[in-house]
């Protein structure tokens, strides 16, 4: 019986050894799991931290840009309207000028001009020619038959210059059709005033763009 109960004894502190043993095992097992699921966590946190990091530094970036751009455009934007307010006055001083010219004794010269730059334009033909209201009274039938002479000669053909029955709907300068009204130039200031603005706005806009 001795013997007996002394092998129980010894088989059964091998069996609580044994399971000690696995314990321990399984203990260090979970601890090198628990060790590893920290560090993937940690892993995975920085991952997240560096792309969070890295869209907050691309967003910074792109309002950075975005910014920059506003702030060009602003600039532009402050340039052009000083230029209109700028350009805005010069048409304003440049209408005086040429409502003051209508009232000199040198308008007649520069109606004269016009009634050439008719012929240039339409050619050597009857042409009946309509000025503002001051003007018209200056187109007497003397001074365009003189007028129609001239131009004759200076561009080598026919030319007869005709006073339309009515002044032009303008404060100054003229509007020269051919006979029929089928061709007709508008001399008017006010026409070739806003040309010219039309003209110099579209150099700014164009200067604008090249700056880009």
């Amino acid at each position: 019986m001795t013997r007996i109960i002394g092998d129980l004894a010894s088989l059964e502190e091998e069996v609580h050894r044994i399971a000690r043993s696995k314990a321990r095992d399984k203990e260090k097992k979970a601890e090198r799991r628990a060790e590893e699921i920290v560090e993937e966590a940690k892993r995975e946190a920085e991952e997240v931290q560096e792309e969070i990091l890295g869209q907050a530094r691309s967003r910074a970036e792109e309002l950075r840009r975005l910014r920059r751009a506003q702030a060009t455009q602003d600039a532009r934007r402050k340039r052009l309207t000083a230029r209109e307010e700028h350009l805005e006055e010069v048409w304003n001083q440049a209408e005086k000028a040429l409502r003051d010219l209508v009232e000199s004794e040198d308008y007649l010269r520069i109606l004269r001009q016009l009634a050439w730059l008719a012929v240039q334009t339409l050619g050597p033909h009857r042409l009946i020619l309509s000025a503002d209201p001051r003007g018209h009274e200056l187109l007497t039938e003397e001074r365009l038959r003189a007028w129609s002479e001239e131009a004759g000669e200076a561009f080598g053909g026919p030319v007869q210059f005709e006073k339309a029955p009515e002044p032009a709907d303008t404060w100054g300068g003229m509007v020269a059709e051919r006979e029929g009204g089928r061709e007709r130039i508008d001399a008017t200031f006010p026409v070739r005033l806003e040309e010219a603005r039309a003209e110099v706005r579209d150099e700014i806009f164009k200067t604008l763009v090249e700056e880009r």
